[in-house]
């Protein structure tokens, strides 16, 4: 049940960012998708840098650089939508009702 809800809120978030990106393009004729790192400096640059630090400081500095540093270059939809759809797949329910039989006077 968890694992649905975070499945929807990544399909969610993606949903937004992407009409994020429609919006843009509908004001200024311009089609070009924000990445992941852009937005989230948008809304708090503090929080990016302070992940920055924490990351190269405390885990490794080569996991920012290669790793951190490129998934924040994908487009911000993409990165959510991709795990929310993964997710939702592992999580799916199984929607098959099971059928019921009659063996010597007792259901299955």
């Amino acid at each position: 049940m968890i694992g649905r809800i975070i499945a929807w809120l990544f399909i969610v978030l993606a949903l937004i960012a992407l009409g994020r990106d429609a919006l843009i393009f509908v004001d200024s004729g311009k089609f070009a998708m924000a990445p992941l790192g852009a937005l989230w400096y948008a809304i708090d640059r503090s929080s990016l840098n302070l992940l920055q630090a924490v990351v190269e400081r405390y885990i490794s500095p080569t996991l920012w650089n290669p790793v951190i540093f490129t998934v924040l270059q994908w487009w911000a939809w993409a990165v959510f939508l991709v795990p929310g759809i993964a997710l939702f797949l592992i999580f799916r329910r199984d929607n098959k009702k099971k059928k019921h039989r009659w063996h010597s006077g007792t259901f299955d």
